[in-house]
């Protein structure tokens, strides 16, 4: 599973860190440009199009995944695009604004050292849930916490099932 952490610290801000734990290796690169005097670095996995990244604004964009991964086959994502095109905004919120446009799915943080918000997007049903974190941290894996029925689940014995 992968995880987000954020953290608030008193002097420096949010910092967001995340582990990708995909069983198969990765063929990433780093993408670095300029569009309309913002300039944007990103992680961009070539064979799904997954991207997470930051631009010299400050906003920070990093997720984890809730939609189904078929073992053995490569699901391209259009969240990729989706969240390198929100690291061209100016600011937080209108990232977020441009996300949820744009239907993004999974667990997503974004944030900059003095705003976080947390995207909560579901596949299956286009559900989402979007929120100013008020906390001064927080942690989110491959499952729904404002969705429960999103990511993995567990059947009646207790044991996680394979995403949806």
């Amino acid at each position: 599973m992968c995880t987000l952490v954020a953290k608030k610290f008193p002097d420096v801000g949010w910092v967001g860190v995340k582990n990708r734990d995909r069983p198969a290796a990765t063929h990433s690169n780093l993408l670095r440009d300029r569009i309309n005097s913002i300039e944007r670095v990103a992680v961009v996995d070539e064979d799904t199009s997954w991207s997470e990244g930051m631009n010299s604004h400050g906003v920070s964009i990093i997720s984890s995944s809730l939609s189904a991964v078929v073992s053995g086959s490569i699901h391209t994502s259009k969240d990729g695009i989706r969240i390198r095109d929100a690291l061209t905004q100016t600011n937080v919120r209108a990232a977020v604004d441009m996300l949820v446009e744009h239907g993004i799915c999974g667990n997503v943080l974004v944030f900059d050292r003095n705003s976080m918000w947390c995207i909560e997007g579901e596949t299956g049903d286009h559900k989402q849930v979007v929120g100013e974190v008020t906390e001064d941290w927080i942690a989110r894996t491959n499952h729904g916490v404002w969705l429960p029925s999103a990511g993995y689940q567990r059947d009646s014995g207790n044991r996680i099932l394979e995403m949806r």
